[in-house]
């Protein structure tokens, strides 16, 4: 009977893992790319513009009751308070204030205001943010 020799499989194992490491990383540090992705990207001197027509077409909203928003960096919509209301005026329905927190003070109230402002997203079958209430990928 012949003996078979022992395939030196080495080589093999330390391949696959090195693509099994790559792999990983990949999908760790992958993020779906997005128009503000390569706003920042390609024309960062554009930035300016896109924050004044998404600060007036917040304000020509939120202004239907009677909520004056100043600047979209300043924290005013950090709670998630403002983007429910602004999301029931787009889709044309009223959001209870049972529903969210309308003074939220704590790190829990305000992500539970944009878990639900997440909700509504899904609800009305728009296309989700490349984030998570919670801030992690």
């Amino acid at each position: 009977m012949k003996t078979l020799k022992k395939v030196n499989t080495n080589w093999f194992e330390n391949l696959f893992e090195i693509i099994l490491i790559k792999l990983k990383f990949f999908l760790i540090n992958f993020k779906e790319r997005d128009a503000f992705d390569t706003l920042f990207e390609h024309a960062p001197d554009k930035l300016v513009l896109v924050k004044n027509s998404l600060l007036t077409f917040t304000r020509k909203h939120l202004n239907k009751l009677e909520i004056e928003i100043n600047d979209l960096d300043n924290n005013q919509l950090a709670d998630g308070v403002n983007l429910i209301l602004l999301m029931g005026i787009l889709e044309n329905y009223f959001v209870p204030e049972y529903a969210y927190y309308p003074t939220a003070t704590g790190l829990e109230q305000k992500l539970a205001n944009c878990k639900l402002l997440f909700e509504l997203i899904d609800d009305a079958c728009l296309q989700r943010p490349n984030c998570n209430p919670e801030g992690k990928k």
